[in-house]
């Protein structure tokens, strides 16, 4: 089946890996863009087969650094809302939340606020 795609002339991704093929001709061949074949290219020369099945290093977030971090954890001991302490650090609350989901960050405690006094039913 694979051996379909390759022309009539017996060319195959081996002859490029021995150096007899030029990268345009491998994406020539297999109707693939340039780029693809180069960035595969120089992921299999620094990593090797074993670099196709890694994933890639996971990003570390740039809103809540170490400075924001500190500030909004201040701010949440002394006991002050979420909206609160996002308004005041920049920091998103969905991003608080989730810093507080994680454990970076300490847990909000809810204030129990005074319910209305409701009237006897008749």
């Amino acid at each position: 089946m694979l051996r379909a795609l390759w022309p009539a002339s017996g060319f195959s991704p081996v002859n490029f890996v021995q150096g007899s093929a030029t990268q345009g001709h491998v994406a020539r061949a297999f109707g693939v863009p340039l780029v693809a074949i180069k960035r595969a290219t120089k992921l299999y020369r620094e990593r090797g087969p074993a670099g196709f099945f890694v994933s890639g290093p996971r990003r570390e977030g740039s809103r809540l650094n170490a400075e924001k971090l500190e500030q909004a954890r201040a701010l949440l001991v002394q006991v002050h809302p979420l909206p609160v302490v996002s308004a005041q650090t920049g920091v998103l609350s969905d991003t608080l939340r989730k810093a507080i989901k994680a454990g970076r960050l300490p847990a909000v405690k809810k204030t129990a606020t005074q319910q209305p006094q409701r009237k006897a039913a008749r």
